[in-house]
């Protein structure tokens, strides 16, 4: 079903009818993030389609999911809580098994190596046409899983790699560890439908980046309560990536 007009907030509206002229003729968005938003460089092109997925509240892609995480990097660093925050390049990792998962192990290990005492590193994964959120606490070797969906088959394909990854981090800090990472399901808000996983995704991201800067944080058990998140909630992260990339394009 598409959505009314007045169903758009006005920021992605606009955003839609300047890039339904600019971007049809086959250009594409493109820019290059700070490679500090991921420890790597990572070329991002949105075409006009995603911009029209955000507007119709359709699955979206790993392009949609950086612009965003650009945005919070961006928040974050204004915040000055980089020190609580690092980001999983979302191209990074893949459930795909014909993906070698030991390199992929090795990459997610490497983002893991230098976290802080109390950083979170934030990693969205595609488990095949569905979103999660897994947020990782390196020194206490925890894994928090938000999946709206919440049916509890998404993360297994991610828990052989994570244990590879965070024996590589334990290694070069110098301790043993466990054998395995404890791996903790948060009661996360629930996708109304069969397509929001992407939006909710985002939205669990900003949630955390709200409650780390915070006068007092709350345990990720705590701050997410399941339900399903208001219409204005996910309008809010929908005018942010509107504004944050036309920002970009400018």
């Amino acid at each position: 079903m598409k959505l009314k007009a007045t169903d758009v907030p006005t920021a992605l509206k606009m955003l839609h009818k300047y890039a339904s002229v600019a971007l049809n003729g086959g250009r594409t968005i493109q820019f290059t993030l700070d490679p500090n938003v991921f420890g790597n460089n990572r070329e991002v092109f949105v075409e006009f389609d995603e911009i029209h997925k955000m507007c119709e509240l359709e699955p979206i892609a790993a392009s949609s999911i950086c612009v965003y995480i650009w945005h919070l990097y961006k928040e974050c660093e204004a915040s000055n809580i980089l020190d609580r925050i690092r980001f999983v390049d979302p191209y990074l990792v893949s459930c795909d098994p014909s993906v070698d998962q030991n390199e992929q192990a090795g990459r997610l290990g490497q983002r893991l190596i230098g976290t802080k005492n109390n950083q979170l590193v934030m990693m969205p994964c595609n488990v095949g046409w569905h979103w999660i959120l897994l947020v990782i606490d390196p020194h206490k070797e925890t894994v928090y899983a938000l999946d709206p969906l919440l049916d509890g088959t998404h993360v297994e394909d991610w828990k052989s790699m994570m244990t590879l990854a965070m024996k590589m981090f334990n290694m070069s800090i110098g301790t043993r560890g466990r054998k395995t990472p404890l791996w903790e399901t948060i009661n996360a808000p629930q996708q109304p439908d069969g397509a929001q996983c992407g939006f909710y995704v985002m939205r669990f991201m900003r949630d955390v980046f709200d409650n780390l800067v915070s006068d007092h944080s709350l345990p990720l058990a705590t701050l997410f309560t399941g339900g399903c998140y208001s219409k204005k909630e996910i309008d809010e992260m929908r005018i942010e990536w509107a504004e944050f990339l036309s920002s970009i394009d400018d």
